[in-house]
Parts: structure tokens; C-alpha cells; sequence
């Protein structure tokens, strides 16, 4: 048997490509998400690995959603480490908002603007205690007067 070591990509002629990775790992996937995109939608700065076993000691995940014009980004850390990592997040934001669902606390969140490949980024820092949850909220920058780094 054969294996493939690259991936296969198709593109059309409106710019729309497609990737094919026969025997997929690590490398490739990130090769291939790297060549169709220059910022990721979300992206962690420090690799926020949990130690030990899936099994036995939990994990660190996330999900990113749009609900009614505001982006809801959901983390969670079902391990026994703090995660202490910076999030970085393709766009702007006026407004960016910590909601604790384990106690029902709003706060701001503090974060900075930067561009990277020529796009806006926006950088939160994360600090998740074991067992524990956030959503961060953000209302995208619509105008020049919503750009606000830094709050």
C-alpha cells in the first residue's frame, strides 16, 4: 500500500479552492489550513496543552459561534491545569466581554489590536482554572469610532 504525504488541492475559477489529504496528520491538516488561510479565526499564541491523559485528566476545547450580529466564543477546561495562554482572534472588536456561566459575572475583558498578514487581530489574554468555563463576547468594529484598542 502506498501512502500519500502531501495533499491534493483543486481550485476554480472563482478563486474557491478544495483540499484532499488521503492519509491526513498533523502536518498536513496545518500545511493545508495554512496555504487556504494567512490568520486563523482562532488561534492560541502558547500551545494550550493539557498534560496527562484525555481520558483520565479532561481537555481544553473551544467553539466559536455568531448569534444575532455578536461573536460568542465558548472555552472550556475540563483538565486539572490552568490554561494561561493568549487568544488571538481574526478581526476587530468594540467591545469584548468575559461571561462566567458559573456565576453569572460580566466583566470587560482587556485586549489589544494588531495586525498580522495584513488583517486586524485581536489579542485576549485567557487564564482558565481547572473544571471551569467562559464565553468571551465581542461586538465586531463597524466604524473608525469603534476602534478602541487596549480597553
Amino acid at each position: 500500500m502506498v501512502r500519500d504525504s502531501s495533499y491534493h488541492e483543486k481550485t476554480n475559477d472563482s478563486g474557491g479552492k478544495s483540499y484532499f489529504i488521503g492519509n491526513p496528520t498533523t502536518a498536513l491538516v496545518t500545511a493545508a489550513l495554512d496555504d487556504a488561510m494567512t490568520v486563523y479565526d482562532v488561534e492560541f499564541e502558547s500551545d494550550p496543552v493539557v498534560k496527562g491523559s484525555l481520558v483520565t485528566d479532561g481537555k481544553f476545547s473551544y467553539i466559536h459561534k455568531v448569534k444575532d450580529g455578536s461573536d460568542v466564543y465558548f472555552f472550556a477546561n475540563s483538565s486539572s491545569n490552568t490554561i494561561n495562554t493568549i487568544v488571538k482572534l481574526r478581526g476587530e472588536f468594540s467591545t469584548l466581554q468575559w461571561w462566567n456561566p458559573h456565576t453569572g459575572t460580566v466583566s470587560n475583558a482587556a485586549y489589544t489590536m494588531v495586525a498580522e498578514a495584513n488583517q486586524r487581530v485581536t489579542k485576549v489574554q485567557l487564564s482558565l482554572p481547572p473544571v471551569n468555563s467562559v464565553f468571551l463576547r465581542g461586538t465586531a468594529a463597524t466604524s473608525a469610532s469603534d476602534l478602541k484598542p487596549g480597553r
